[in-house]
């Protein structure tokens, strides 16, 4: 692959995700508008955004230096091992609730948690389709040895399958899936525009909407499911495994579809929207 434009070790990489991090930020600027998000909201959680994803990288080195420990001469030593996505995710996912948990109550902003959630959801994997992408030319987060479907990365000796490249094209499934639900109510409402029955239209559009709060869980339940079964095709260290099968990254799996279906059954099956019953005076 191509991992060091300019003649920078490791540029490519950074470059894809420095630019989901852009699509990101984009993606809800964009999306923000729909869901007439205040701007009071929208500063507030992109704030607490910036600072989860900062806080996210720092998980996924620390993540990383513990799958690696049993090599290695301690956490803070040895070489460097890169970042691994799943303790990122944690720990700005970790970061971003408390944050919205504690600080939104100050700002009167955590009547909007659940709107933005669903928002950054399709931002989240916008991104993650981008910075996987560019573990496919860096060469990182490999698969197995493969002849026959195997690609050459370096410095690895024989060909192996782009573990990389089948999670980059799944999450730009998925960013489509998410983003074609997001939008429903504006596609089915300029379709119909011209239609007279407009109390049928504004319910139907209405129905469709409702369908954006469940874009979260639709996120934690696919990735999580496809993730788990991806592993077994993964050829990098990703950590001790345990019972001699299951890897650090699939326990994570097994905890997101667990909170997966917690939330479809408090969402979908209770109708219970996550702190929107709270009122401006909290």
């Amino acid at each position: 692959m191509y991992p060091d434009l300019f003649g920078i070790a490791n540029s490519t990489y950074w470059i894809l995700v420095s630019l989901g991090i852009v699509a990101a930020a984009v993606l809800y600027r964009f999306l923000s508008t729909p869901q007439g998000l205040k701007t009071k909201s929208y500063n507030f959680y992109l704030f607490l955004g910036v600072a989860s994803i900062a806080i996210g990288f720092a998980f996924a080195a620390i993540f990383q230096g513990l799958y690696d420990l049993p090599n290695r001469e301690g956490l803070f030593f040895g070489e460097p091992q890169g970042i691994t996505f799943m303790g990122g995710l944690v720990g700005g996912a970790i970061t971003f609730v408390l944050g919205a948990i504690i600080l939104g109550k100050k700002f009167g902003v955590r009547q909007d948690f659940w709107k933005v959630v669903n928002i950054l959801s399709i931002s989240l994997v916008a991104a993650h389709s981008l910075g996987r992408l560019g573990c496919f030319f860096a060469g990182c987060c490999y698969g197995i040895s493969n002849e026959r479907f195997g690609v050459t990365f370096r410095p690895h000796r024989g060909p192996v399958l782009p573990t990389n490249l089948y999670e980059s094209l799944f999450l730009m499934l998925l960013f489509a899936v998410m983003l074609i639900i997001f939008l429903l109510p504006q596609i089915y409402g300029k379709l119909n525009k011209d239609k007279v029955d407009v109390e049928i239209i504004a319910e139907r559009k209405e129905s469709l909407a409702r369908h954006r709060s469940k874009l979260i869980i639709i996120y934690l339940l696919a990735y999580s499911v496809f993730r788990f079964f991806l592993e077994f095709l993964r050829g990098d260290n990703r950590g001790a495994f345990l019972f001699g099968t299951i890897t650090p990254s699939q326990i994570q799996s097994l905890i997101m579809f667990g909170i997966g279906i917690a939330l479809l059954i408090i969402v979908h099956f209770k109708g219970i929207i996550p702190f929107q019953r709270i009122t401006n005076n909290e």
